[in-house]
């Protein structure tokens, strides 16, 4: 009886084993990959930082000198600003950076007008990745006065995880300023809104905030800023005004099954 009880024992330990290594081997599988995409997003990080370092050098170094005339300045060819020609160079689908300061957002931002979501599973080499890129929306216009970038919410506080800070207003107090360049422009934003909406809502509760891309027509700007005024949860004392370059961010919020959390913000011209 006692030899049976000690095979039963050695038996359940097996199968606790087993599970035990199930276990490991499942958290791994899945710990890895976001693990390998930090890391990348990181490496970008560092290598867009240290051009931007070289690239404040080199301006310096050239206010030292003669300018071209501004006839000449305006006949020049447009080309990458130095501290992204590199990473352009790599993958001529970036469109550009963008950084929150408190918030980890420190990433390189995609466009593909062919295949608008193509990064929202891929890295910035193209690479199969969960997390994805940042990128712009369907239906971006150049001459727009919105720009709308999505990111994913992650669990583990990455892309635009960190976005959902600006549900605080002192957040927002703290850190009124995003910033987002071009390949070719410098530029910096400031925090007007920030609100929840719900893709399912009908009737007077739908906003659908992505469609907004040209607020060329003042009347469908006031429309816009009617409707984020309404849902904005912070007071930032700043206003839109007509003709103000605008850039929405936009990602995932659990508040509802379909909801998505926005911050909007207007640049310092």
């Amino acid at each position: 009886m006692k030899e049976v009880k000690l095979k039963i024992k050695g038996f359940l330990f097996g199968i606790c084993l087993v599970m035990s290594g199930y276990c490991l081997v499942t958290a791994v599988r899945d710990i890895y990959p976001c693990i390998r995409e930090q890391r990348v997003n990181r490496q970008l990080a560092r290598q867009a930082e240290s051009a931007r370092q070289k690239a404040r050098f080199l301006m310096a170094e050239a206010e030292s000198a003669q300018n071209p005339d501004k006839d000449t300045k305006q006949n020049l060819p447009k080309e990458p600003l130095p501290q992204y020609a590199e990473l352009y160079r790599q993958n001529p689908d970036l469109a550009g950076w963008l950084r929150i300061d408190g918030t980890g957002i420190d990433y390189p931002v995609m466009y593909t007008p062919g295949e608008p979501e193509y990064y929202l599973h891929r890295d910035y080499y193209g690479r199969s990745a969960y997390s994805g890129c940042l990128f712009i929306g369907e239906g971006y216009q150049t001459q727009g006065s919105n720009t709308v970038i999505y990111g994913h919410h992650m669990k583990d506080g990455s892309m635009f995880a960190g976005l959902l800070s600006y549900e605080s207003q002192e957040f927002a107090d703290n850190h009124p300023d995003i910033f987002f360049d071009t390949v070719f422009e410098e530029g910096v934003y400031q925090v007007v809104a920030a609100f929840y909406c719900d893709l399912d809502a009908s009737g007077e509760d739908k906003f659908d905030y992505y469609k907004y891309l040209d607020l060329g027509d003042e009347q469908v700007f006031d429309d816009y800023i009617s409707q984020v005024e309404a849902r904005n949860v912070i007071d930032t004392n700043i206003r839109f005004q007509y003709g103000d370059r605008i850039i929405t961010l936009s990602t995932c919020s659990y508040h509802v099954t379909n909801g998505r959390f926005i911050v909007a913000a207007k640049k310092v011209e």
